[in-house]
Order: structure tokens, then sequence, then C-alpha cells
């Protein structure tokens, strides 16, 4: 049976997602905890991956996805992972990644600094070298991004994934993980609108849909995008006749939630009214099930289909 770990952070991501064929992958990385304050309500999120991962002994997992690259989706990473493209951050007790999975966008943005800087070059080397990466959408940057470093886009699309598609070997539910991932966001067109990379705008907005015997579980992973994102996201998928990728048990909400994900432009003193997308979104994309079951594991909130 596969699980979902949603990590206590305050606000900030961190999911792990147990495959029942004992594959691992984790969304987001973000270690928010004060170790100095006793009180502080978030886990101590590096011992309890590590916890996790001696109990099947092992030092990786299978992906690591950052949805965007954000301090409160990225925080303290650099001191966490095996980064192929550093030496000094291969030491002994760093968490290897087998698959990183990024937005285009990641590989794309200059600027950067700490985390956000080493995910982003350790993203390039992967993408350079031609392994160990899936990307999201393949926007007019990424193509300039190859011509830049000696490689041809043509060579690298079994690597992206675009918006609308399944991942490679995520497309079959019957196949041992049970597990398919449909990509929503990010979209190339929008990315190619702007002159610069909108990290909320352009993060990885995803369904992942269970399957355990007769029973499917769809859980949607929105990130950080905003009411906008989100209408467009829909809109699109309406376009398509892809409205059952939007289907939903479990909704991992922006946790931007109600500030910009609901109704940007005309937020209410007492209560916001959402966009007629965002409540499609929420209200009739919402699928009951009556078998779902939700275990609180204390300060690790853990949720068990």
């Amino acid at each position: 049976m596969a699980t979902l770990t949603f990590h206590p952070l305050n606000n900030a991501d961190c999911t792990r997602i147990d495959l029942k064929d004992g594959r691992k992958i984790l969304v987001d990385y973000a270690d928010m905890r004060n170790p100095d304050n006793p009180s502080d309500p978030c886990i101590d999120l590096p011992a309890a991956l590590r916890q996790d991962l001696r109990a099947v002994d092992r030092d990786y997992f299978d992906i690591v996805l950052f949805t965007h690259l954000d301090k409160d989706h990225t925080n303290r990473a650099g001191d966490f992972f095996h980064f192929e493209r550093f030496s000094t951050r291969q030491c002994d007790g760093r968490i290897k990644m087998h698959e990183l999975w990024v937005p285009a966008a990641a590989l794309t943005e200059e600027g950067l600094d700490g985390d956000a800087q080493i995910i982003r070059q350790e993203a390039r080397h992967r993408f350079i070298e031609g392994k160990g990466i899936r990307v999201f959408s393949r926007p007019g940057r990424l193509k300039d991004f190859c011509e830049k470093n000696g490689i041809r886009l043509e060579d690298r699309l079994h690597l992206v994934t675009d918006a609308g598609k399944l991942v490679p070997g995520f497309d079959d539910l019957n196949a041992a993980g049970g597990l398919e991932i449909f990509i929503h966001n990010p979209m190339a067109w929008r990315l190619n609108d702007r002159e610069v990379e909108e990290r909320n705008d352009d993060a990885v907005v995803f369904q992942a849909t269970f399957r355990e015997g007769a029973t499917d579980t769809r859980v949607l992973f929105a990130s950080d995008v905003d009411d906008i994102s989100l209408g467009h996201i829909v809109q699109t998928s309406k376009a398509h006749g892809n409205q059952d990728r939007l289907r939903w048990h479990v909704f991992k909400i922006p946790h931007h939630c109600s500030y910009k994900s609901l109704n940007w432009a005309d937020k209410g003193v007492d209560k916001t009214v959402p966009t007629e997308d965002v409540r499609w979104l929420c209200e009739e994309g919402a699928e009951p099930r009556h078998d779902f079951h939700q275990r609180d594991h204390s300060r690790q909130g853990d949720a068990t289909r």
C-alpha cells in the first residue's frame, strides 16, 4: 500500500511518497526547524528522513522533485543531499538522488544563490550529461540553454515531460508501483510570454493516481501556484478533455492559500470568494471516498490510503 507523509514545517513543504513496490519519492525539501528553540513545532526533517531510510537499509531516494526553487521548498537541501556536481557535497551521510526532477525554470534562471543555486547547478550538470534528471516543460529558454552549452535539445527530449503528459515510467497504473503521474504545470507558452522566470507560476503541478487493487486514489499537488495559474490549468484541462486529471481525493493545496490562490485580485476583508475556476477545482473536482482513512502520526502527519 502506498503512503503519503506530509511533514509539519510551518509555511514550507516536504512530502514523502512511499510506493507499494518500495520506491521512495520526495516532493520538495525545506528544513525549517530552529534547533535552538525546543518549542519549535517543525519536525527535525533530516533526522526523520534518515530514520525512514535506515529502516529499509538505503541511503537514497529514487526521485527527488523540487517543484520550484524558493527557500520554503529548498532550505538546507545543500547540506542534506549528495550532489554529483560538487565534490565537496559528496561526503558520507549525504542522501543520494537517483533522479532529480525540476521545472525548466530551475535550469534557466540566473542570479541565484544558496540552496537554489546548488540545485540549479546540479540540474544543469545532469541535463548536460543526459542522465539522472527529468525536466518539466520546454520553453524557448531551454533550447537557448542547450545551445549555449553545446548540446542539442532534440537529444535531451527523452528527459523532458511537457504539461498535459504522463511521466514516462509512471504512466501505467497496473505496473508494480501502481502510480500514474500527470503533469499540469509549468506550461511552456506561459514561460515564453515572460522575460524572466516566475518561480511560483512556473512551479510543477501534478496529479498522482495510486492504484490499490480495484481502487484508485487521486492526489493533486499544487505547489505554490496562484489563482491565475490554477485558472489556466483548469481551462486548459477542460479544453483538452482532461477534467479527470483534476479530480482529487487529497488536495495538497498551495500554502499561499487564500492570500494568493483563491482570488488575488479581489480579496475580501473577512472572506474571499474564489474565482470560478478555483471554485470548480475545489468543489467539483473533489471526489468523496468513504474508504479513505487519514492516520495521524503525530509530528509526521502521515496520511495513508
